[in-house]
């Protein structure tokens, strides 16, 4: 049965999520991170018949990010999505396929892939680079949230909020480029520990999209930096990202899903 985590089971999730990390990358950089300490995360966990950890739940401000053993047996998971009406829901792809029969009408779905990167060539234009601060990210919000694919299931404050919170916390970075006194393309570091980061959120401005090659050199910069750092470096791609990405030298390693709503703006 799922219950609401307390702090004696932490370590535990987190020795079952490092187990299994290119399949809960999220959960176990968020939970290593906050524990039980941000007021906007909840971690639930469910036990096999021996006491052992075969699935967590977390629910981060509007979205849940799941991991089981058992996908036969996702009653609990189903039940706790009903209860909270996430804005998303982000798994496997396995597990997503079994979630998504059992909320078909609420949500939309998408898949993708995980990719480990080791390496990057340097695409130049780092000095046109420069490290967000907490009064961008209302325009870093903005600007990611143009993006149908990408923002259709946030909510505008929220969502700067999520950014300021991860920046204060030293959970993320953001990596910015300007031209004409605005934002125009931006990627992060989304999730990192000492030794780990997620990077994601890359996107350029529409109308800048033809000019220089921005969300290449930003993407550059990101990967070798984290890479630079020594870190496991993690990014949720499509599927030609993640080809192009694989010729380059760097490991697919899974496959994501995730269930979402399209909220109106």
């Amino acid at each position: 049965m799922i219950r609401k985590a307390v702090e004696s089971d932490i370590d535990r999730i987190i020795a079952f999520l490092k187990e299994h990390l290119d399949q809960c990358v999220y959960l176990y950089i968020d939970i290593s991170k906050y524990r039980l300490t941000n007021p906007n995360m909840v971690v639930w966990l469910d036990e096999d018949e021996a006491g052992e950890v075969k699935t967590v739940v977390m629910k981060y401000h509007t979205s849940i990010t799941f991991f089981s053993l058992d996908p036969e047996h996702m009653d609990g998971i189903a039940a706790l999505i009903d209860e909270v009406k996430p804005n998303s829901v982000s798994s496997t792809r396995l597990l997503i396929e079994k979630i998504m029969t059992m909320h078909s009408m609420r949500y939309q779905v998408s898949f993708g892939y995980v990719v480990r990167f080791t390496t990057y060539p340097d695409m130049g234009g780092s000095d046109m680079v420069e490290m967000a601060t907490e009064d961008d990210m209302r325009e870093i919000a903005e600007l990611i949230l143009s993006d149908e694919g990408i923002g259709s299931y946030y909510e505008m404050d929220d969502f700067e909020n999520q950014l300021k919170e991860r920046l204060r916390t030293g959970m993320g970075r953001n990596f910015i480029i300007r031209k004409d006194g605005k934002i125009i393309a931006h990627c992060a570091i989304y999730a990192e520990l000492d030794d780990i980061a997620v990077g994601g959120g890359l996107i350029v401005h529409p109308d800048y999209r033809k000019d220089i090659t921005y969300g290449i050199i930003l993407d550059s910069y990101t990967t070798r930096k984290i890479v630079s750092e020594n870190k496991l470096d993690y990014a949720f791609l499509n599927e030609k990202r993640m080809k192009a990405m694989v010729r380059l030298g760097n490991t697919c390693v899974g496959e994501y899903g995730k269930l979402f709503v399209s909220l109106d703006r």
